[in-house]
């Protein structure tokens, strides 16, 4: 099975697929981190040029909160021209079950075939909707609805006893 997980950032899709790989056995590698390994020689010019000079490697992976639309742009960048690129690269070469925090609207429609589910966590009103680099709009029509506006042992619960893949 394959899932793709999104969502607004802070909205609790890691704790999501955390639960779900637990729980149904399914391997999760962070999506940050398969893309951080595919942009960081351009994230440091692109910073750099930027004027924001990083001397560590967890420096210049702090930055995925605060450049969230230069990380969106670089790994548009490393899409283009194949927009699924990243995607097959999570789910076939890392062998993956779940793939965390897609955001862009053109890699979404490119990759979603990859997927057996599409789930889409929000956590409103508890947290904000403010992710500007979030493109991808929910569809109910493509994508499973998690509501994570309760607590963290509410989702365990649901995703673990109510929750059907």
């Amino acid at each position: 099975m394959k899932i793709l997980i999104i969502g607004h950032g802070g909205h609790g899709k890691d704790e999501v697929a955390n639960i779900l790989a637990r729980t149904h056995g399914l391997w999760v590698i962070p999506s940050s981190v398969c893309a951080f390994n595919v942009i960081v020689h351009e994230l440091r010019i692109a910073l750099a040029n930027e004027g924001f000079f990083v001397s560590s490697t967890t420096e210049l992976w702090n930055t995925k909160f605060s450049h969230r639309e230069l990380w969106r742009k670089l790994i548009r960048n490393y899409n283009t021209p194949n927009l699924d690129r990243l995607t097959k690269q999570i789910l076939f070469e890392f062998e993956c079950d779940i793939y965390i925090g897609m955001r862009d609207a053109d890699e979404y429609e490119a990759s979603k075939h990859h997927f057996d589910r599409i789930l889409y966590v929000d956590s409103w009103p508890r947290v904000e909707r403010n992710d500007p680099s979030m493109k991808i709009e929910f569809n109910p029509k493509e994508m499973f609805l998690i509501d994570n506006s309760g607590s963290l042992n509410e989702l365990e619960n649901y995703l673990t006893n109510g929750f059907e893949l």
